[in-house]
Formats: C-alpha cells, structure tokens, sequence
C-alpha cells in the first residue's frame, strides 16, 4: 500500500482600502494611502491606483497628487495578493469632489424714498448644487440677517452699503463668496408754494419756491400749477389772473434723482 499527500491552499482574497471620500478646493494636496488594506493570509500585496482623469495608472502603496479643475473625481485602488489565483486582487474606490465656489450675487443698486426695503440674494448660485447658507451685513449698524431674501426697515434716508456673504457648507476654502450692492434712500422734498393771497384782477403776482428745501441737498426743479390751464417751470415765476374767481395753485418739486416729489397747494 502506498499512500501521498498534497496540500490545497484555498486562497482568502486581499481586502482593498483607498481611503474615504473627501471635498476640497482646487490646489489643494491630496494624499492617497493604500497601506490599510491587508491580506488576510499575510502575504505581501502589490498596490496599483487609477484616476479617471489621468491616462496611466500609479504603481505605489501612497500616491500624492493636486486636483486643479472643480468636479467629481473618482479614484480605484486595486491590490494583487502573491497567489496568483483567480481571487488575488480586491478593487476599492475613492470619490474626490473639488468644490466649484459659490456666486454671490446681491441685487442691483436700490434707490428708493421708502424705508421699507427688499433684499433678494436668489441669483446667487452654486454649480454643485449645495445649499448655500446668506449673511447680510445692511450697512447701518443693525444685527446681521440672514436669509436669501430679507425685509428690512432702515430708520432714516441715506445711503447704505449692503454686503452679501454666501457659505456653500463644505467647509474648504473655496465655500465662500461675496456680492455688495447699495441702498440709497432719498428723502423726499418738501415744497413752499407760500400762503393764500388776496389779489385783483390784472394783478401781476411773484410766486416764490425758494422755502422748499431738499434733506439730501439735491437740486430742485418746479412745475407751478395756476389752477387756470397755465404752468410754470422756474423757482419764481409771475402770473396775472384777468378774470375774477378763486384758483388753487399747486406747486410740485422734484429733486435731481427724478424720482422723489413733494407738492404744496
């Protein structure tokens, strides 16, 4: 009787770890590591990495390498045990997203005699389609708001600087954008047509708008209404009414913005 013996080596397969899925900036270092992964017979392990944006794959337990361009990149880092048999590499991937920054945008310039104002950051936008977080500093001292549009009461007429902060929340340096626009809130004029006058017919009359007066110091222009079908367009214009009768004579001043009037009878 003759008996041999042979051993049968079933081999475990290599486990593969690239690593987890990160976010950053473009410029940034990133460092791939294969040295986690492990063989569970012990055996020594090749290690190979493939990008999909290069042509040539990495022959290296730890590869370091900058991503320049915003996008989502994928990374598969396959390790080959010493076996030689059908199970000897494992294959595990690495997402790496490279932020697009975000855009700012705040609004045109408001100019308005309301102190009531609206302020609507919804141009603003993000090409990775994160949720962006919007911080309003309004200029005048009050607490930051934050919203993508806000309502907010300014207590006097001025002019305002509005800055714009927008946060994509990924946390790299590129999360953070910033817009300015500017608030200007004119004060309205206010318009001195002088008192009633007691006058006879054929009685050439001086109207006088030099009491008007502008907060904002603008310069004015007139429109005088005599109540007859006549007007006038300067500060001190001279009428005479040739028929008897009572007209209500107004007086309309603009200032140079050529939207804000004020208007005395």
């Amino acid at each position: 009787q003759d008996e041999t013996e042979i051993l049968i080596t079933v081999n475990a397969a290599p486990v593969s770890v690239a690593g987890t899925d990160i976010v950053i900036a473009p410029g940034t270092m990133v460092s791939f590591y294969g040295s986690d992964s492990f063989d569970p017979d012990g055996g020594a392990l090749s290690y190979r990495w493939e990008f999909d944006d290069l042509g040539l794959p990495l022959d290296a337990a730890k590869v370091e390498r900058v991503y320049v361009s915003p996008g989502v990149w994928g990374a598969q880092l396959i390790v080959t045990d010493n076996s030689g048999v059908a199970n000897a590499a494992a294959v595990d991937t690495r997402t790496i997203r490279v932020n697009h920054p975000p855009i700012a945008n705040a609004g045109p310039e408001i100019l308005t005699d309301i102190l009531k104002v609206e302020l609507d950051a919804s141009a603003s936008s993000d090409a990775d389609g994160d949720t962006l977080l919007y911080r309003w500093d309004l200029g005048d001292g009050s607490p930051v708001r934050f919203g993508q549009k806000i309502t907010h009461f300014y207590t006097n007429a001025g002019h305002y600087p509005v800055t714009l902060q927008i946060d994509d929340g990924s946390g790299v340096e590129n999360a953070n954008a910033i817009d300015a626009t500017t608030v200007s809130i004119n004060a309205r004029p206010v318009a001195q047509a002088g008192g009633n006058r007691d006058v006879c017919s054929g009685e050439p009359i001086l109207f006088d708008a030099s009491a008007s007066r502008d907060a904002d110091a603008d310069l004015l222009r007139y429109r005088w209404n005599f109540g007859d079908g006549t007007n006038a367009d300067i500060i001190n214009p001279t009428k005479t009414y040739e028929q008897p009768g009572t007209y209500a004579v107004t007086l309309e001043v603009q200032d140079e913005t050529g939207g804000v009037h004020g208007t005395d009878v």
